[in-house]
C-alpha cells in the first residue's frame, strides 16, 4: 500500500458498534495509528463506557451521531444483534460512507441486510473475520464481499489490516465461507477439548502432544488433501476404530460428542460406498474422491435410488 493511500485513510472518522473483543481490539490499532475512531455500543446499557474507558479508548454515547459522522462504519456486534444494527444505521449513515458488517451473521442475514442498504442507495461490505481476533488483532485476515468490496480493503489495508476481496463476489459470500470454515475451526476446538480431556484422564496429556507432532511436518493443504485422498479407502477400517475410541471414553465416564460425530461419519461413508460403488477414478484423487462423496449424497436423498 503507497504512502498517499496510508496518509489518507489516517484522516477518516470510524465508528466501530459492539465494545467486545473485536471491536476494543480494532479500536486500539486505530487508535494507535492516530485514526479519529469511536467506539459505540450496539445494545446500549451502562457497563459499556465503563469497560471502553477502562481500556483506554474513545468511547461515544450517541449512536446516532457517531453514524452520522463516520466515513467507515463497522459492525462488531454478535450475530443475533446484527440485524437490528444494520437496520439502524442504514437510515444514519452518509451516502458516501461504507456500513461494514463483521459479525457471524449467516448468508441470509447478510442478503436481507445489503438489500436495505442497497434500496437506500448506501454502500454495504459483508466482511467476515476468518480468524482469532484475541490471537491476530489487526493481523486477523478478513474476507470482504460486495461491490465495494476493494475500496472497503483498499481503506483497511492503509490502517494496516489485512484485508481480501474476490472480485465481482455479492453480499453472502464471506459470510458463507466463515461458516463453512468453521466446520473446520469450531469442530477442531470440540475434538482439542475431548482429546486432551481423555488424555488428562489416562494421564497422556504429553505423549499426546508429542504424538501429534507429524501434523506439524505438512501444510494444512497437505493434511486436507491426505483425509480426502484416504477417506473412502480406510472408512470400514477407521469406523471400527471410533468405535473402540468411543467405549474407551465412555469406559472412562466421558463424553464423546466428537468422537461420536467421527462414527456417524464413517457410517454415512460405508453406507453410501454400499449403495453407491465408485469406481477406479477416485483412487488416490482427492478432487474425485470429494465429488464422488458429494454426488453420493446427493443421490441417496433421491427416492427410489
Amino acid at each position: 500500500m503507497s504512502e498517499s493511500v496510508e496518509m489518507r485513510s489516517v484522516a477518516i472518522r470510524i465508528a466501530i458498534i459492539g465494545t467486545g473483543d473485536v471491536g476494543t481490539a480494532f479500536a486500539a490499532a486505530l487508535k494507535q495509528k492516530g485514526v479519529d475512531v469511536t467506539l459505540v455500543s450496539g445494545r446500549g446499557g451502562t457497563g459499556a463506557r465503563e469497560k471502553v474507558e477502562r481500556l483506554g479508548l474513545p468511547f461515544c454515547d450517541d449512536f446516532e451521531a457517531a453514524v452520522r459522522a463516520a466515513d467507515l462504519v463497522l459492525s462488531a456486534v454478535t450475530g443475533e444483534g446484527s440485524r437490528a444494527v444494520a437496520g439502524r444505521v442504514v437510515d444514519l449513515i452518509r451516502a458516501d460512507a461504507i456500513f461494514a458488517d463483521l459479525t457471524s451473521s449467516g448468508p441470509d442475514e447478510i442478503l436481507k441486510a445489503a438489500a436495505s442498504f442497497a434500496a437506500s442507495r448506501k454502500t454495504y461490505v459483508d466482511a467476515a473475520i476468518m480468524g482469532a481476533v484475541g490471537l491476530h488483532g489487526q493481523r486477523t485476515p478478513i474476507i470482504a464481499a460486495g461491490p465495494e468490496a476493494s475500496r472497503f480493503a483498499d481503506i483497511m489495508n492503509g490502517l494496516g489490516f489485512e484485508v481480501t476481496f474476490k472480485a465481482q463476489s455479492r453480499p453472502g459470500d464471506a459470510s458463507a465461507l466463515k461458516l463453512i470454515r468453521s466446520v473446520f475451526a469450531k469442530g477442531l476446538d470440540m475434538l482439542v477439548v475431548e482429546a486432551m480431556l481423555a488424555a488428562r484422564a489416562f494421564g497422556l496429556e504429553e505423549d499426546l502432544l508429542e504424538q501429534l507432532g507429524d501434523f506439524d511436518r505438512s501444510t494444512m493443504r497437505e493434511i486436507v488433501d491426505m483425509y480426502l485422498r484416504t477417506h473412502t479407502v480406510h472408512a470400514a477400517r477407521r469406523l471400527h476404530e471410533m468405535q473402540e475410541t468411543e467405549a474407551q471414553l465412555a469406559s472412562s465416564g466421558l463424553p464423546s460428542f466428537g468422537t461420536h460425530a467421527a462414527v456417524e461419519r464413517y457410517s454415512r461413508t460405508v453406507e453410501l460406498l454400499e449403495r453407491f460403488p465408485p469406481g477406479p477414478e477416485i483412487r488416490d484423487d482427492a478432487s474425485a474422491n470429494l465429488d464422488w462423496m458429494l454426488n453420493a449424497e446427493r443421490r441417496s436423498r433421491i427416492p427410489g435410488s
